[in-house]
């Protein structure tokens, strides 16, 4: 991966962790506008069970998982698509149901202690392109 992607990602990543942004709700997702613009999920509020991440939010492309997005809720399967660039620290912990990720080739930053507590995870691919953990 390039640095001068790698500087965007983390740029990205950063004004999602600030939160000082406009956000908005759709469906069940918090979400912020970040720089480009593009979405950054602020929070899942929906059910749990299976997930997937939409490829886009009130038509901004969905680039980033912010610090606790997903933290404690009920998912059980999760499907993060092609264009997310990363999530922040513990972006998916304690997660006790999460049985399985998927994470794409575009994923390059996983944010310290991102899955723990998820007891049931069995299965996650971590794609190569992941430099940061």
């Amino acid at each position: 991966m390039s640095k001068k992607l790698l500087s965007l990602l983390l740029c990205c990543l950063c004004a999602l962790a600030a939160a000082e942004e406009e956000t908005f709700t759709e469906g069940d997702w918090l979400v912020q506008v970040l720089e480009g613009p593009t979405a950054g999920i602020v929070a899942y509020l929906g059910e749990g069970g299976e997930v997937t991440v939409p490829e886009s939010l009130q038509e901004l492309p969905v680039t980033a998982i912010g610090e606790g997005a997903f933290e404690g809720t009920a998912v059980t399967s999760l499907v993060i698509p092609e264009g997310v660039l990363g999530a922040l620290d513990r972006a998916f912990a304690n997660c006790a149901s999460l049985t399985a990720v998927s994470l794409p080739e575009s994923f390059a930053i996983l944010g310290a202690s991102a899955f723990e507590g998820c007891v049931s995870l069995e299965r996650i691919r971590v794609p190569d392109a992941v430099s940061e953990l």
